[in-house]
């Protein structure tokens, strides 16, 4: 009885990880697409490229559009600030120029793909595990 227990605990959670790798990764293509298709959007309608950087995760973005509403919009202020070492290092000089520039430099959307990509492979390699 008890191993049938441990069995049954060990296929829920099995389950369970994947239905949060399948929703993780669903929900971030859908997050890329959605912030990709806002992107061009906002060119056909505006002519201008707004560039949604994954530095804005962690800074706000200059509001070159005034009040109106850019896909750099649909980018969450969550972490704001919660990353002092960013904004001013007072040490690591170097390594804080690689990090800002990559996070500078690294669109959203192609974050949000790769990291689709990962939970789905990850989910593939999960499901022919058992």
């Amino acid at each position: 009885m008890l191993e049938t227990l441990k069995a049954s605990i060990a296929r829920a959670r099995d389950s369970a990880t994947a239905v949060v790798l399948l929703l993780g990764g669903w929900g971030l293509l859908f997050y890329g697409v959605v912030i990709f298709g806002y992107q061009v959007y906002f060119w056909l309608k505006y002519g201008e490229w707004v560039a949604v950087k994954v530095i804005y995760f962690f800074t706000p973005a200059a509001r070159v559009f005034g009040d109106a509403s850019t896909p750099v919009d649909l980018v969450p202020e969550w972490f704001h600030g919660s990353w002092r070492w960013l904004l001013g290092p007072d040490s690591w000089f170097g390594l804080h120029k690689v990090v800002y520039g990559l996070l500078d430099v690294l669109p959203v959307s192609l974050l949000s793909f790769g990291l689709a990509a990962v939970f789905l492979m990850i989910l593939e390699v999960w499901s022919k595990r058992g």
